[in-house]
Parts: C-alpha cells; structure tokens; sequence
C-alpha cells in the first residue's frame, strides 16, 4: 500500500510560509499596542501576539530537522484566515505514518489559529502612542492618595509593555527569537497589569482614579534595542510600592519579582550573554 504524503523538501516549503504568516501578525499586533488605548484590548494583541510568535518559533525548530526550505511559490498567507487555510489544507496531506512531528505540529497551531480567528482581538485603535483609555488623565508630577501607588505601578506594567511592543514596530524584521522574546515579555508585564487592576478593584483603586505619567516612553527613542528591554524593567520596577497596603498586594509583587527573571534573562541574551 502506498501512502501519499508531502516530501520533507515540500513540507519545509510550507512550513516556512506558515512561519513566515504567523511572525507578520506578531509583528502586527505589537506595532499596534502602544497605539491602542483600550488596555482590554492591549491585553488582547500582546497575548495573540505571544502565541502567535511562539509557534512561528516551533515551526522554525521543526525545519532545523528538515532539508533546507525553497522559496514558497505564492508567498505566505496575508491574513489570519488564509493562514488557517492553508495550515489545513496542509495538516489534510501531511501522513502520521510517515511525518508525525509535522503532523502533531500542525494540529496544536491548528487548532490555536482557528480559536484566535473565532474569537478575534477588536480592531485596533490607532491613537498617539502611548494611549491611554479616554478616561484616563495623562500628568507629570507623581499622584498621591490613598491607592496612587498601586494605580502607578498598573500603569509602569503597561508602560513596560508598550516600551518592548514598540522594540518590535521600530526593529523590522527582528528574528524569529527576538521577536518571541518581545512578544513574550510583553504579555508578561501586561497580565502582571490585569492582575494588579483586579488587586486593585478589590481595595476600591480603580483604574483612572489618579493620573498616570508616560514619560518613560519618550526616553527610549535615543536606546537601541537591547537597552529599551532593560528601560522596560526598570520602569516597572521603580513603581512598585516598598511596603504593601496587605497580604494580597505581598503576594501579587512576589510575583512581579519573578517576571523580573524572566525579563532580566532576555535583556542578558540580548546583550551577547
């Protein structure tokens, strides 16, 4: 019995178009975050733009087992749908029998692309970067008051966010590792956001209760890339209160510390260490 399945050299031809599609909606979503107000929405485009950079990474490990990829004929999908297509189309020919990696492969991006495509990030808004929602107040001088400090260290989660989203708009074509670690740490700093929003609601600090500063952002246009990733960190850092209000809010920095590791091995790989 003969089984019918593309041939390693056509497989890496296809598999590359799928990278190639998904690293191009990475990268779209992270040049529109920092000019997206709605946090929600924010939230939104950096955690898509995490899964999607993550399997452009997967499938690059699957061509280092591969023979080298030929250019593909008709270029990469142009869009999330076609993109869920054509890795269909591509899963139907694939055989278990003689290509499971692909196989398995395709089924987990697969099934990740047809959720994103169901359940679709509301289009973006393109506001000046770095946007806020309307309601909230853009001053310079720090806030004070009862919840300032946590409401500040909500809005240096998102500064963080923006300054490593925008590493990815002004850089081009970042490698596929860079751009993973972007995306990667910004929807690190911007779930830490959405945590610290609901530690926030519980204690009656709400999101818009005192204005927020965006300066950072302006300082990282003279940075390279390297030094933005660790702008990013340490604006985070520094508006962290040193003595939390309670045990919760204890709890939740214990775990903003740990992202630091995370955020502080980037910076390291970048950097040449």
């Amino acid at each position: 019995m003969t089984v019918a399945s593309p041939s390693p050299a056509q497989t890496a031809a296809r598999l590359a178009s799928h990278a190639d599609a998904l690293q191009a909606l990475a990268r779209g979503a992270l040049a529109a975050l920092p000019r997206e107000p709605r946090l929600h929405v924010k939230l939104a485009l950096a955690a898509q733009a995490h899964a999607d950079a993550r399997d452009g990474v997967a499938i690059l490990d699957r061509l280092a087992d591969l023979p080298p990829a030929a250019p593909p004929a008709h270029g990469a999908p142009g869009d999330r749908a076609e993109l869920v297509d054509a890795l269909r189309s591509h899963l139907a020919d694939v055989s278990p029998l003689l290509d499971l990696p692909t196989a398995e492969l395709l089924v987990g991006i697969l099934f990740r692309q047809r959720r994103a495509l169901e359940a679709p990030v509301p289009t973006a808004v393109d506001a000046p970067a770095p946007a806020r929602d309307a309601w909230i107040e853009i001053g310079t001088a720090p806030a004070s008051g009862p919840g300032a400090q946590l409401h500040a260290t909500l809005n240096a989660e998102v500064l963080a966010a923006e300054i490593v989203a925008q590493v990815a708009a002004d850089g081009g074509q970042l490698a596929a590792n860079r751009l993973a670690d972007v995306a990667r740490l910004a929807d690190l700093h911007l779930q830490a956001a959405a945590a610290i929003e609901r530690a926030g609601a519980a204690a009656g600090v709400h999101w818009g209760d005192h204005p927020v500063s965006v300066s950072p952002f302006a300082r990282m246009s003279s940075l390279g890339a390297a030094a933005r990733i660790e702008l990013a960190a340490a604006v985070a850092a520094a508006a962290r209160p040193e003595e939390p209000a309670d045990a919760g809010v204890a709890l939740l920095l214990e775990h903003l510390r740990a992202n630091d590791i995370a955020h502080g091995r980037v910076a390291a790989r970048w950097n040449g260490g």
